[in-house]
């Protein structure tokens, strides 16, 4: 989503505190024109296991980002230029502390706990667009009860996913 296809003034609820929603969340923090709020079933962070992220993740040219070993000619294969110039221009807009965030961990492997404090790190620093960060376990119906018109509900859940046996 961006701010020129959510609603301005709408509630952007993120089910789901693990590694993809505490990204999402500062993406659409940095936004402005609407609020976010993050369901969290728990604040513990606990995974341990290593992981890293692909260079190409954070690449800021279309020459970087075929630079990665493994994915390159396939990136160059798949992706026509002007999709891979959209997908950087989106890169450029994302906020230099998580960017700064997301090219260190393209460095080399890290706990994925780590990775989850600074995201939550990152979402609490004082901002503009402070998050409603809510700890609760939220059922289907919960989720779609606390929606208003206009907002949009986000499901971050993973594999254990909320919503997707009931689309």
């Amino acid at each position: 989503p961006t701010s020129e296809t959510l609603p301005s003034g709408c509630r952007v609820h993120v089910i789901g505190a693990g590694p993809v929603g505490l990204l999402l969340t500062p993406l659409l923090q940095s936004m402005e024109g609407f609020s976010v709020r993050l369901y969290e079933k728990r604040r513990e962070y606990k995974r341990g296991r290593m992981v890293r992220l692909a260079s190409y993740l954070v690449a800021d040219s279309v020459e970087s980002y075929c630079s990665d070993l493994i994915d390159g000619q396939n990136v160059q294969a798949v992706f026509d230029p002007p999709e891979l110039e959209e997908g950087l221009a989106f890169r450029r807009s994302i906020p230099s502390d998580l960017m700064a965030l997301l090219r260190e961990w393209a460095l080399g492997f890290r706990q994925l706990n780590a990775i989850e404090r600074s995201l939550s790190e990152l979402i609490n620093a004082p901002q503009s667009n402070p998050v409603d960060r809510i700890d609760a376990t939220v059922t289907v119906k919960e989720a779609m009860s606390m929606l208003q018109p206009g907002d949009v509900l986000i499901d971050c859940t993973g594999s254990k996913s909320l919503l997707r046996g009931s689309l």
